[in-house]
């Protein structure tokens, strides 16, 4: 039993000697419930910020000013939990005069500035970049601008960034850390993980054909003048080509003034009508007496029957002398003439117009004509016209209506301010020929006008440019035709812009069609190895020491109430590989050194630790496996940049055999590689180990090599004997 106490205790003392060092809690000072430290060595903003966040805590933000004068005092400045996350680029150049505007400021929490505490130097913040900078129209530092804030030893803050002519690029500066409770152990003292605040490329990234990064060159990544990220290696031309789409039009109005001269406007109207005749041609040298349907068709024109025909009596002086012939009675309210030639005798109404040979007359009169030629039988009509016929319009005669009645018209009148004329056909008609402006004009003047009201349309492009600068360029920008050849709907242009009418030049890289093109020494260039920020790493990581558990037998009033664990282990891990690494290996038997050294990148505390563990022949470490901790985005692709291996340590290499010979007896797993199982035994998983069965051998060797070789065999033998009779005593379960 004497045994099993003195082993308790030497186990319980050797896993106390495993707890890491607290004594850089010496450097967090309180202030206002929180804890504030600075770090050891000058830090990139971006890196300040994950070393505090992997500590659970981050970059102090001052609230008011006794904390902003705490921290001022205590530390004396550095960097602060404030930055711009858009980089924005309101710059403001070197030598002017600019209003400095801290609005694109947020806190690592996410705040905006804007009703947080403040206290910028005069002119801060200026987002300043200075003329050397930029040369040639390439940008000489990366990101261009100023957008972290620090704060100096009189508490005063102002915005800092990368600059071409300081040394100090990319910029590095102490940084103040806060944690809102206790932390129980400093953080590590050496920055080990790559600055990604300026996004990287590495050379064995093209087109996802690396599934492992190793051995390819690193570069910084660097913008161009639009702020287009670029690689710096392997440069090519790209291939330019266009964008398109229709655009949109945008309506407006506009007036113009149209002139004519008068124009010639004639209108007509029908003639008076007093003298219509209708003329039958009637030859007494060939006819005894004028056909009696003759008069008839007279009477008929003039709007009579004609059907009242008479016997005629031919008086001759005081004898009477009674000669049959015939005569129609003019039924009509016309008077008509019969007669030869230009002598005529009028029948009226009621009357009977008679023919005799080579006379004609009015029988009721007793009136005749003598027949010195051929007798004519003549109507002569009212003002009204039987037969009105309209005549086109023809060369310089206006189209008209004319009185188509057959005989002579020549007794046609025109109203008062008409003219009469003769048509092509003889007839008369009546015109009225004036000068006048035409429809929808006003005289003005001597002139016509009329203002006539329009619409046109002008193409437009959105305003927007690309990521290389370039904007939508319209093809056709429509406009004002100043009123000429308007469309039926009285507009210059149709509303629809013309298909594909906006055009917006672009450079696409060849090597692939989603890296951006960069404006690199005056022409459009693309690198096949694309650029990657901390938003483009998958952190795959576990919490190391999550599976771990803490021996907790002893409680510091000595009473035992918790879970004892004997030969208690802890997870410890190393990086095997990192792109970060440089191809340097954090898990060597020895510090970490070459160029990753030299370039302050250098392995953890705690794996440097872990390699003094696993040192010569006191290895006190047992090998758990490798995972990928960390990869890469690249499209749909991921790669793995990194490699971590686990090791499950104890507090000797005693301990180490008796997990490795024992845990197979129990069945016990050591876990994965990212949940290791580093547990010690209870009491009662320690009482069923068979000692018998666990290969002491590494442990007999090293404590012979600890005996003096001139100490006589025997006692070696005896040692040996006590030892394995030790182990029959403890082991076994009995």
């Amino acid at each position: 039993m004497q045994y099993i106490t003195y082993f308790l205790l030497l186990f319980v003392f050797s896993v106390n000697s495993l707890a890491l060092s607290c004594d850089a809690l010496s450097e967090f000072k309180e202030y206002g419930g929180k804890y504030y430290a600075i770090s050891s060595k000058k830090l990139t903003w971006n890196a300040a910020k994950i070393i505090a966040e992997n500590n659970g805590g981050y970059l102090a933000i001052p609230d008011d000013h006794n904390e902003n004068q705490f921290l001022a005092k205590t530390f004396g400045g550095g960097w602060i939990g404030f930055y711009d996350p858009n980089y924005s680029n309101n710059y403001c150049n070197e030598g002017a005069v600019c209003t400095p505007n801290y609005n694109r400021f947020r806190t690592v929490k996410n705040e905006p500035i804007t009703n947080k505490y403040k206290n910028f130097a005069t002119g801060e913040p200026n987002n300043i970049i200075y003329q050397d900078d930029i040369i040639d129209g390439k940008a000489m530092v990366s990101p261009l601008g100023e957008h972290w804030v620090a704060m100096g030893q009189n508490g005063k803050w102002g915005d800092f960034g990368n600059h071409a002519r300081e040394n100090n690029n990319p910029i590095r500066m102490y940084a103040l850390f806060e944690f809102d409770s206790k932390p129980e152990c400093a953080p590590p003292t050496g920055v080990s993980e790559m600055d990604y605040s300026v996004k990287k490329c590495q050379t064995q990234v093209y087109d996802f054909t690396a599934g492992i990064l190793s051995n390819g060159v690193i570069f910084d990544c660097l913008k161009d003048i639009y702020g287009n990220e670029y690689c710096p290696d392997s440069l090519a031309p790209c291939a330019q080509e266009w964008d398109y789409y229709d655009g949109y039009s945008v309506q407006k109005f506009g007036e113009v003034v149209d002139k004519t001269s008068q124009v010639e406007e004639c209108e007509t109207t029908k003639p008076n009508v007093t003298g219509v005749y209708t003329d039958e041609w009637w030859n007494c040298d060939t006819c005894g007496s004028m056909p009696i349907d003759k008069l008839q068709e007279t009477i008929r024109k003039a709007g009579g029957t004609g059907n009242t025909v008479v016997d005629v009596e031919e008086r001759r002086g005081f004898n009477v002398y009674v000669r049959k012939n015939r005569g129609v009675l003019n039924d009509s309210a016309t008077t008509i003439q019969v007669g030869v030639n230009d002598a005529y005798v009028n029948v009226g109404p009621g009357e009977i117009a008679a023919v005799l040979y080579k006379k004609v007359g009015n029988a009721t009169t007793d009136t005749w004509k003598s027949a010195g030629g051929k007798p004519w039988i003549r109507l002569k009509a009212s003002t009204q016209c039987s037969n009105w016929v309209w005549y086109p319009p023809a060369k310089k005669i206006p189209g008209h209506w004319y009185c188509a009645d057959s005989g002579l018209n020549g007794s046609a009148t025109c109203p008062a301010g008409y003219t009469q004329g003769t048509n092509n056909l003889g007839y008369a008609y009546c015109y009225n020929c004036y000068l006048t402006c035409p429809s929808g004009y006003s005289l003005n003047g001597n002139t016509c006008q009329k203002t006539i009201s329009y619409s046109y349309y002008e193409y437009k492009c959105n305003s927007d440019t690309n990521s290389q600068g370039f904007h939508w360029i319209p093809q056709e920008t429509g406009g004002d035709c100043n009123g000429v050849n308007l469309l039926p709907n009285g507009s210059c242009n149709s509303a629809t812009p013309p298909k594909n009418n906006c055009k917006r030049e672009k450079f696409l890289c060849q090597a692939n069609n989603d890296r951006p093109c960069s404006y690199v020494d005056n022409k459009w260039q693309c690198s096949p190895f694309p650029c990657f920020g901390e938003d483009s790493i998958e952190d795959l990581d576990t919490k190391v020491g999550a599976t771990d558990s803490l021996d907790k037998g002893f409680n510091d009033d000595g009473t035992c109430s918790g879970q004892i664990r004997l030969f208690n282990g802890k997870d410890m891990r190393c990086r095997s590989f990192g792109w970060e690494l440089l191809g340097e290996n954090c898990c060597k038997k020895w510090k970490l050194g070459g160029i990753a050294e030299f370039l302050g990148i250098t392995c953890k505390e705690d794996e440097i630790a872990l390699s003094k563990y696993r040192e010569d022949t006191k290895d006190k470490s047992h090998y758990i496996g490798e995972y990928c901790s960390k990869k890469l985005k690249v499209g749909f692709a991921k790669i793995c940049i990194q490699k971590k291996k686990t090791y499950c340590v104890f507090n000797s290499k005693l301990a180490r055999i008796i997990h490795e010979n024992g845990r197979p007896q129990l069945n016990i797993q050591w876990g994965s590689a990212k949940a290791p199982n580093c547990k010690g035994f209870t009491p009662e998983e320690f009482q069923k180990l068979d000692f018998s069965k666990i290969d002491m051998s590494e442990f007999y060797n090293d404590i012979q090599k600890g005996i003096s070789k001139s100490i006589d065999a025997k006692i070696g033998t005896t040692i040996q004997q006590k030892v394995n009779s030790f182990g029959s005593n403890i082991g076994g379960g009995n």
